[in-house]
């Protein structure tokens, strides 16, 4: 009969307990990391442009960044918090041809950084709310006008009555693309133009 020295049975229960502890603690983070990441198809998310688009300078692989404005809640809880970054890039950029006066600037956005950390989200434009001008800002919804931060003048953008927004079209095998287009030889949207993007289930 083979005997076991009781200190290393102590050793080895008090070994498994505390790898039960520590299971037990990392669970409900790796549920709570989860569970952030679960934002619903068609959710609502307003955006400031962070980076301009302008179809005579944009090129494919140029990266853009919304900041969100605004937190955003399911079931009373917070899921994006205002300040988060929507981050996306150019797909493709389209000019004036064959006579036609158009610009159109094709942009993918599928991200979202979140305090430190970035993850997979895909979103599409589904209209733009506000564009600065040299008068300051002009909102679609509010149609009122307020100086712009800081004070002066910004460079000219297109109008909004110019500007067309065509979300879910798919560029590429699990992504969301959002065409924004004008009938005008050149399509402008600067930093600082709010949009409103919808959270899209691939």
């Amino acid at each position: 009969m083979f005997l076991v020295p009781l200190s290393v049975v102590t050793f080895k229960r008090h070994l498994f307990s505390a790898q039960s502890q520590d299971q037990q603690e990392i669970r409900p983070a790796a549920a709570e990391t989860t569970q952030q990441l679960q934002i619903k198809g068609g959710t609502k998310i307003e955006a400031e442009l962070e980076t301009a688009l302008d179809t005579r300078t944009a090129k494919p692989g140029d990266v853009v960044a919304a900041r969100v404005a605004k937190d955003v809640k399911e079931q009373r809880k917070t899921v994006i918090r205002k300040g988060d970054s929507l981050l996306g890039r150019v797909e493709k950029v389209e000019h004036e041809s064959l006579g036609a006066i158009s610009a159109t600037v094709v942009v993918t956005f599928d991200r979202l950084e979140q305090g430190g950390s970035t993850i997979q989200l895909n979103t599409v434009v589904s209209s733009v709310l506000s564009a600065p001008h040299p008068g300051g800002f002009v909102r679609r919804e509010e149609n009122e006008e307020a100086a712009p931060a800081g004070g002066g003048t910004r460079p000219p953008a297109t109008p909004l009555e110019f500007i067309r927004v065509a979300p879910r079209r798919a560029m590429r095998p699990h992504s969301a693309t959002s065409f924004l287009s004008a009938q005008l030889p050149q399509l402008r949207l600067e930093s600082g133009t709010f949009m409103r993007f919808d959270v899209v289930d691939l």
